[in-house]
């Protein structure tokens, strides 16, 4: 058997978000290898872009024909799938992020759905013939996640960067930037420290003071039995 390969560049198939959508890039190879004479097809993931390696039989199919379906397929995908990242907001928790995305995923149409607590962000692909993005977005409300536009975003970012600065305005800027960050509890540590320093010092001053203020009553106790005595004997 001839085995022949060609290499596609990624972006050329899948152009929107195919960085991002390995489900997408597993349902285009999918496609391909149900294809009589395709063989098998794999990544090239050190290529900048990626491509995709197509293993074909040119006996049972040929060069443009591998180039034509893998255009069509990611074609399809491309439209029937459309893929949306949406910023959120209103959850406590990241076990709440876990269960959302099992009810979007549940979502007639739904190819995908990814829901991350860190960075307050959903990233699905959905079929538009069946699912709309309203919907998507009706199911976060319904869950506690409440969509934010990327304006809402941006400004909760800059009024979140004011308070950081505000926050650190009386740690000196030399200092390392998680020395800032513990600044306050540095300073409240540093006067717990100083108050006991003192706390003792004053205490080794008080017992010291008595130690000495007892020293001094013994020896004026003996002078005073050392008279009694020279007088005893005068008389």
């Amino acid at each position: 058997m001839i085995e022949k390969t060609v290499e596609i560049s990624l972006p050329l198939l899948l152009p929107e978000n195919q960085d991002a959508c390995d489900h997408c890039v597993e349902r285009l190879q999918t496609r391909l290898q149900a294809q009589r004479g395709i063989l098998q097809t794999h990544l090239h993931l050190d290529h900048d872009p990626m491509d995709l390696c197509i293993h074909y039989d040119p006996n049972l199919i040929s060069f443009a024909a591998v180039k034509r379906i893998a255009k069509e397929a990611g074609s399809e995908l491309r439209n029937g799938y459309h893929h949306e990242q949406i910023p959120f907001s209103g959850l406590d928790s990241a076990d709440s992020a876990t269960m959302i995305t099992k009810e979007l995923e549940n979502l007639e149409g739904m190819l995908h759905a990814s829901v991350s607590y860190a960075s307050g962000l959903v990233i699905v692909a959905f079929d538009t013939k069946i699912l709309s993005l309203d919907s998507i977005k009706r199911t976060m409300r319904r869950l506690g996640a409440r969509p934010v536009t990327q304006a809402m975003v941006k400004e909760e970012g800059e009024a979140h960067e004011h308070d950081h600065e505000h926050d650190h305005g009386s740690a000196p800027t030399f200092l390392p930037h998680w020395l800032q960050e513990r600044w306050a509890m540095v300073l409240i540590g540093a006067g717990g420290i100083f108050l006991l320093v003192g706390w003792v010092g004053g205490l080794s001053r008080f017992w010291g003071a008595s130690s000495k203020q007892s020293a001094e009553d013994n020896q004026r106790y003996q002078q005073a039995d050392k008279l009694l005595e020279l007088h005893s004997r005068s008389s």
